[in-house]
Order: structure tokens, then C-alpha cells, then sequence
């Protein structure tokens, strides 16, 4: 598929447990001889179920992917949101390959 350059990154709740947070990667995705290279170029955090990428993280013409896990914690240290505390558990799921024009 094809996105624009801030695209609006969206997905379902899990089908069992509850998220306190999910974690966004965004991976630029480069295709060599004989396979594809990925590297992680940014990560958001949110509990809500949609990011927006902002401008200036993705590059027209390159092709991206993104991987979202739920995690599901019990609460953080006060002033550390997004520090892990156990136990912990986690999903993830990833999206095709997309190209930004």
C-alpha cells in the first residue's frame, strides 16, 4: 500500500487481557539481493489505540512497516509511565510493508 508522510497509525484492542499501553516501532524496510533489511527508526508509546506519525519521521519514496505490541503491566513507578513494572505481558502484531509517497 501507499501513505502519506504523517500517516495515522490505528488498530484493535486485544481479544483477551487489557493494555495498560501500547508500544508503536516504526521500521524503515530496504530490500537487498535476497531479503529485507529492517531498521528502527522511531517509537511511540500511547494508550489509546491510534498514533500519529509526525512529519519528518518517514522519507517519500522509502517503504516502512510497523509493529504494535499491547503490554499489559501492573502500574509504573510515579514519574516513569512507561517503565515496565512485573509481571508483564505482551503481543504484538505488524503491518504489510507500505511505501510513503
Amino acid at each position: 500500500g501507499v501513505i502519506s508522510a504523517s500517516p495515522t497509525v490505528s488498530w484493535s484492542a486485544p481479544s483477551t487481557g487489557n493494555a495498560t499501553y501500547y508500544q508503536v516501532i516504526v521500521r524503515r524496510v530496504t530490500r537487498t539481493a535476497n531479503s529485507f533489511v529492517r531498521s528502527g527508526i522511531a517509537v511511540f508509546y500511547t494508550t489509546s489505540m491510534r498514533v500519529q506519525v509526525p512529519r519528518g519521521v518517514l522519507v517519500s519514496g522509502e517503504q516502512y512497516g510497523f509493529q504494535v505490541s499491547a503490554i499489559q503491566t501492573q502500574p509504573a513507578e510515579p514519574g516513569r509511565p512507561w517503565k515496565p513494572a512485573l509481571p508483564l505481558s505482551s503481543g504484538s502484531g505488524h503491518s504489510t510493508i507500505v511505501l510513503v509517497k
